[in-house]
């Protein structure tokens, strides 16, 4: 799916990579493109010459970004897009379904709003370019959240072949919000061009990110003005009005024009381990820093974290929210806490609000009714975690609000305060000295941890007298998966297995997520994600025991994972907990390997040899282990009379290893997969 985003990006506060030094590129060799043009050799022509395997791309890629005047409505931002898009393959059908994304604002008489949309698809049917437009009645709006709608659409008729036109305006009376432009996409561009028009009273930053180089940028002033009509009347010694005519006064003023060009720009790349793609991703943004405008003084808009926490302190769907404790205090005491330690009734009280209250899996800052909230028992994040600061301050613990950004929409821009930027809430309880980050909306998840979309490096901790803290949300300790094994290889092929899977921390919420089931469903997806498993007995211990490690026990038969050839037998010991392939695939990597936290994962088997057969080869023994103390492998393996000892250790210590370590970390797994692909060779006696 393309998200056309006229929004400003989300800011990336720990990479701001400047574009490389434009080339001189004259405006006449800059293409214009018309709708409507789309040519016969485009929709003939069925690959990408910047990326082979690309299964859409580009053709060309346009936006315009002017402030205009008009004396009805002042100053305004007109913002179009035109684009055409090739499909290849099937695999690029999603790139024909658009959301444009539009900002509300729940308390201004302000507007954006999208004042025109034309999409067509072209096909190529024999010798003939036949064009299907889009339907207005299949455009729609979906409510993204309390700030942004995104109006949506899927081009029609579309096929392998087939170039997708669109063309839309938005006009916007928020001027804090000139749209950010991307020039780089998950599929390759042929031409971005973006053209501002931009008058001097306002001053906007402009902040590019992201390793694709421009073609050219190109800046110049002209003049402009504004004719402002008014009627000239009077009133007369009768006392009778007198119309005088009409009075025109003319200002005259410059505008700032500037033209971004960008041509042959790659798809993005992404691999596994990445936080928000909007990170890394090619673009420019802008921020209305202050205005200026004739014969007033300068106003500056750059607020600060600590007004941002005041407003929302003051904001009836938050602070007064959070002030309404009387609706949570006959809950507590029913709970009957009272006597308990602070932890303890923490722990009681963040159960109860998992296990009361359903989460309806939308991203909020906001609640607007906790009485409510308690009575349906269903909720927004915002809505589920006010409840649960509202409970832990009717207990008389020391709790407080802490808002964030989400892990996946993009870094909490830290320099830049936004309070559009801040999209969930959770609480901060601290007890003995020590603060304690919580988030009621997943029942599984363990007291002290945080969903993974929180775990996003800063929030922002607002205290009860409107000041503000900063605390790190990636702070948990490592989670742990042990798998212990007792295995028996008969000589006729067959492993028999009883097995012992521990988890803790995150990787045991995870599973138990993954455990929302019976046991027979439990035993008929392990057959189906372990091929060759064949399990004769189950057993769970500790499934909604949160804080608890997860214990599964499992008896079987293991198929399918030796080979008897003659006199021989081959087998791989590392059975089902292995890399198939290196994950890191890309030659260089631009942007920081995220593993959201750290975690281990220990392996340890025992594996009865069959009687009348001895071991002819091993595999080596391994121990690497990343800079820095960052994270480790081992392997082991020892005989031990008919019986061998077969260990694996993988350990994640840093969470957030940066590209200059990527190619050491590439290299690290490409020695620990290939490692876990190695067999142990038998030979009859």
């Amino acid at each position: 799916m393309v998200k056309l985003i006229p929004q400003i990006i989300e800011r990336l506060f720990c990479v701001s990579v400047l574009f490389a030094v434009c080339l001189p590129v004259h405006a006449e060799d800059i293409p214009k493109f018309k709708f409507g043009q789309i040519t016969k050799e485009e929709l003939e022509n069925n690959t990408c010459d910047i990326d082979t395997s690309a299964h859409a791309f580009f053709l060309f890629d346009c936006g315009t970004s002017n402030i205009d005047y008009s004396s009805i409505t002042g100053f305004q931002i007109k913002y179009e897009r035109h684009c055409a898009i090739k499909i290849i393959t099937k695999a690029g059908y999603d790139y024909a379904d658009f959301k444009i994304p539009v900002y509300r604002s729940s308390n201004s008489a302000m507007d954006e709003k999208v004042t025109r949309i034309k999409a067509v698809t072209y096909n190529l049917e024999g010798n003939k370019i036949e064009e299907t437009s889009l339907n207005k009645k299949d455009i729609f709006n979906e409510n993204e959240n309390e700030n942004w709608t995104n109006v949506s659409f899927s081009l029609p008729n579309v096929k392998e072949g087939s170039v997708i036109e669109v063309e839309y305006s938005i006009t916007s009376d928020f001027l804090w919000n000139l749209p950010a432009w991307r020039f780089q996409y998950e599929i390759p561009s042929k031409w971005s061009i973006l053209e501002t028009r931009i008058p001097e009273f306002f001053n906007y930053n402009k902040e590019m990110k992201g390793y694709v180089g421009l073609l050219s940028h190109d800046s110049k002033t002209r003049n402009d003005k504004i004719v402002l009509v008014s009627a000239d009347r009077s009133v007369n010694s009768a006392g009778f009005t007198v119309d005088n005519g009409i009075q025109r006064d003319q200002i005259d003023f410059l505008s700032n024009e500037e033209v971004y060009v960008a041509k042959n720009v790659p798809a993005f790349k992404e691999e596994p381990y990445i936080d928000a793609v909007e990170n890394y991703i090619s673009s420019i943004e802008f921020e209305l820093q202050s205005t200026k405008f004739p014969n007033q003084m300068m106003k500056t808009y750059t607020t600060t974290w600590e007004e941002i926490a005041k407003l929302l302190m003051d904001d009836t769907s938050f602070g007064q929210q959070l002030g309404a404790v009387g609706n949570s205090k006959d809950i507590v005491k029913e709970l009957n806490i009272d006597g308990l330690p602070e932890i303890e009734k923490a722990q009681k009280i963040f159960g109860y609000v998992k296990s009361s209250t359903k989460w309806n899996e939308k991203y909020s800052k906001y609640c607007e009714n906790v009485r409510q909230v308690i009575k349906n028992g269903v909720g927004s994040s915002g809505e589920i975690n006010i409840v649960l600061i509202n409970m832990l301050d009717a207990a008389g613990l020391n709790v407080n609000p802490v808002v964030l950004k989400t892990r996946y929409a993009g870094k909490l821009p830290i320099v830049h305060p936004s309070l559009s930027s801040l999209n969930y809430v959770i609480a901060a309880v601290n007890i003995d000295g020590k603060t304690i980050l919580l988030d009621a909306t997943e029942k599984e998840m363990p007291f002290g941890f945080l969903p993974e979309r929180c775990l996003n490096e800063k929030g922002i901790l607002i205290t009860k007298d409107k000041k503000i803290e900063w605390v790190g949300l990636n702070e948990n300790v490592s989670s742990k998966y042990n798998v212990y094994g007792i295995l028996e290889l008969t000589d006729n092929g067959e492993i028999k297995a009883s097995l012992n899977h521990k988890r803790d921390g995150y990787l045991a919420f995870e599973r138990r997520k993954e455990l929302d089931y019976d046991k027979d469903e439990i035993i008929k997806n392990l057959e189906k994600e372990n091929a060759g498993l064949l399990v004769e007995a189950y057993e769970i211990n500790k499934l909604k025991e949160y804080e608890d490690i997860l214990e599964e026990k499992i008896d079987g038969t293991i198929s399918d994972n030796v080979t008897v050839a003659g006199d021989m037998i081959y087998f791989n010991p590392c059975i089902f907990e292995k890399y198939e392939e290196n994950p890191f695939k890309i030659e260089e990597r631009k942007y920081p390997v995220d593993f959201a936290f750290p975690w281990e994962n220990k392996i340890i088997y025992s594996i009865t040899l069959p009687e009348g057969w001895g071991v002819e080869s091993l595999p080596e023994n391994l121990s690497i282990k990343l800079p820095d103390n960052a994270g480790r492998y081992i392997y082991g393996i020892q005989q031990l009379g008919n019986k061998l000892l077969i260990s694996q250790s993988f350990q994640i210590l840093k969470s957030l290893l940066l590209p200059e370590q990527y190619s050491t970390m590439k290299e690290f797994f490409r020695q620990m997969v290939d490692k876990q692909q190695e067999q142990i060779v038998l030979k009859r006696i």
